[in-house]
């Protein structure tokens, strides 16, 4: 099972590799990683024999979780430019630009399966219809989708508003946090990390401790704030300081920040 959805995953990523191609659009890479992901999941829990209970609630998990981002993401590829991230790697790359992005794209592809550790487990170990565990796992996906919607909402409000063009989103959620979407976008896969905890099964927890590493350290917050002062400049810059960048924190001031709050 997991062997075939790498292969699948790595198919697919190949089919968008060749779109980004002919678009000049390498955020198809995050499309696909969304896709192969929620799709990995789905498929072991097709082929999994745990209680009904468990899978069915996972299954609901994923393809809430696969609808809201995949959606939010093709909307990007058809409604705006390449991200500032792909630009910046293409010219970097220079002429090796095709073969990096192919290797980006299938290194999506094992992200993809490494991070559905928490699927397998729940969906192939056997235990009760629904564990403690696993119902503290389910309230906190719920507390990270309501999380990530509320602060995607009030950013869009924030946006269209005439008069706050160039000016930093600092209200709801942004007051206390530079990145509440990405903070919350956590808490939900501590969720699925939570619920893959099945019979002491540790290795769940890979992946959420693999999500965080990517939002605050890799992919996540330092391209967001290189793009954000490139933007508004010594505006971001006052906003930095007073505000927590990942954990929603209190604002502050004066003093140094630390990584997450």
């Amino acid at each position: 099972m997991i062997l075939a959805a790498w292969i699948t995953s790595a198919l697919v990523m190949a089919g968008l590799w060749w779109v980004q191609l002919r678009t000049r659009n390498a955020g198809w890479v995050d499309f696909g990683w969304t896709l192969c992901t929620g799709g990995i999941g789905l498929w072991y829990v097709a082929g999994g024999g745990s209680p009904a209970v468990p899978r069915f609630v996972l299954a609901a998990m994923l393809l809430i979780w696969t609808f809201r981002l995949g959606l939010l993401l093709w909307g990007r590829l058809v409604g705006e430019d390449e991200d500032s991230r792909y630009v910046a790697l293409r010219a970097h790359w220079g002429e090796a630009a095709n073969r990096n992005h192919f290797l980006l794209f299938q290194g999506q592809a094992l992200l993809a399966l490494v991070l559905a550790v928490p699927f397998y487990v729940a969906a192939t170990r056997s235990g009760p219809n629904l564990s403690v565990p696993q119902m503290i796992g389910v309230a906190l996906f719920a507390i990270g989708w309501i999380g990530v919607w509320i602060a995607d909402r009030q950013k869009d409000a924030f946006r269209s508003r005439p008069e706050n063009k160039g000016q930093v989103c600092d209200i709801g959620l942004w007051k206390y946090s530079r990145h509440p979407n990405y903070f919350f976008e956590w808490i939900l896969w501590c969720g699925f990390g939570l619920y893959g905890f099945v019979g002491g099964a540790w290795i769940s927890c890979a992946a959420p401790l693999v999500m965080l590493v990517l939002l605050v350290w890799v992919t996540g917050i330092p391209p967001s704030q290189r793009q954000a002062l490139k933007r508004r400049g010594e505006l971001y810059r006052e906003y930095m300081k007073k505000t927590s960048p990942f954990v929603p924190w209190p604002p502050r001031q004066s003093g140094t920040r630390s990584t997450i709050y």
